[in-house]
């Protein structure tokens, strides 16, 4: 259940005391062990990479390059999934992409009466990460909801990651969601 806090009614400090309590905080030792592994694979690379696959995922690899993604796995992922899936994917990519084309934020100027110029420049990212959770369950709805608005604003190089499940394998319909 959504916990509802009313600022008006409380107060800011009550209602910040409230957040800082809440269950939804993440707890200090996440903290940590996420500091950790990001430590780890900063210092050893894709060694690290490769053994938190391993303990995090159960997922055993022969080395980063089976943590890589070639254009036949996606081939086969988008052979594998049911026409009708396919059609929902693109039916949900089609309303995801026209909502944000229409609230896409444009560039504006304009010369006040003092000769000056102003305004706002609407540029995107050059390349942007996004994770995708997996492993245990699929989220092609994730991929819709990251990737396709990151497209319309014309980011150009789009980063996915998402951890395989026990076998190594990542679910199709996400490999499929990621290439419509």
């Amino acid at each position: 259940m959504i916990r509802t806090l009313d600022a008006r009614r409380l107060g800011v400090d009550a209602v910040v005391a409230a957040l800082e309590r809440s269950p939804e905080t993440v707890a200090p030792e996440i903290h940590r062990t996420v500091d950790a592994i990001l430590a780890a694979v900063r210092a050893r690379g894709d060694t690290a990479l490769c053994e938190y696959t391993a303990q995090l995922d159960g997922f055993k690899t022969g080395g980063a390059d089976d943590l890589v993604l070639r254009a036949a796995d996606f081939e086969t992922a988008e052979r594998a999934i049911p026409p009708d899936v396919r059609a929902a994917l693109e039916y949900a990519a089609d309303r995801i992409e026209r909502y944000h084309a229409a609230a896409m934020p444009k560039s504006w100027r304009i010369t006040d009466e003092h000769g000056s110029v102003l305004g706002q420049e609407i540029r995107p990212l050059d390349r942007v990460g996004v994770y995708v959770p997996g492993g245990r369950a699929a989220y092609p709805s994730t991929v819709l909801m990251t990737v396709v608005p990151a497209r319309v604003a014309g980011v150009r190089e789009i980063v996915l990651v998402t951890p395989p499940g026990s076998t190594g394998r990542i679910e199709p319909t996400v490999l499929a969601a990621a290439r419509i």
